[in-house]
């Protein structure tokens, strides 16, 4: 008797936003290196170990307000001398894992912001590049909970279409296990290549 389907499985985890995020990576861990889908593999274990190194997908990128910590009137908005200047310094790379960037926006509201402190070296260029009352302060950037939402969303959405690909191409499972044919399958599907590239051009 043929056993649930965890690509099935997969597909009911990742189309219902209600459902826990880690567990669908974990789940969608296992599918990949049981096909043994390589780069796959590596994209779920960054998401939930975190990027440690090397550039992220685009998802990723974010952008927020900058502002400077006065010690006299909080956190007040920086005036960049340029926008080129504004957008490279607004640009903030998310490398946290998924369940840091959950604890990130647990109860908090959605229209809630979050604050985020620039990495040392970052904070010390802004400050040479502009003038008092802003020099040698800690610079922040101002996020909106929807922008961590959203990154969330993004893994949600590329486990389903990468599920559904697999469903597509006969790959289904039996229980956990897959057929040599349903190996040979994944390894060499066009399709699936193309769902994995998408991930990894946006990089």
């Amino acid at each position: 008797m043929a056993k649930q389907s965890v690509v099935l499985e997969l597909q009911q985890l990742a189309s219902d936003s209600e459902k826990n995020i880690i567990d669908l990576l974990r789940k969608a861990l296992l599918v990949a290196t049981k096909l043994n889908l390589v780069e796959f593999r590596q994209w779920v274990q960054n998401e939930l170990n975190g990027y440690k190194g090397g550039e992220l997908p685009a998802y990723r990128q974010i952008h927020a307000q900058v502002k400077g910590k006065n010690p006299y009137h909080g956190l007040i908005p920086i005036g960049f001398p340029d926008k080129e200047m504004e957008w490279t310094f607004s640009s903030v790379p998310v490398r946290d894992s998924v369940s840091a960037l959950y604890d990130l926006i647990e109860h908090r509201k959605p229209t809630d912001v979050l604050y985020m402190q620039m990495p040392f070296e970052a904070q010390r260029m802004v400050s040479q590049l502009l003038e008092s009352p802003f020099q040698n302060i800690e610079v922040y950037w101002v996020l909106q909970r929807s922008q961590i939402v959203e990154i969330l969303d993004a893994i949600r959405n590329t486990i389903l279409e990468w599920s559904l690909k697999l469903e597509s191409e006969g790959i289904l499972g039996d229980g956990f296990s897959f057929s040599e044919y349903e190996k040979q399958k994944a390894s060499s599907s066009t399709v699936i290549q193309h769902v994995e590239n998408l991930i990894f051009q946006a990089c």
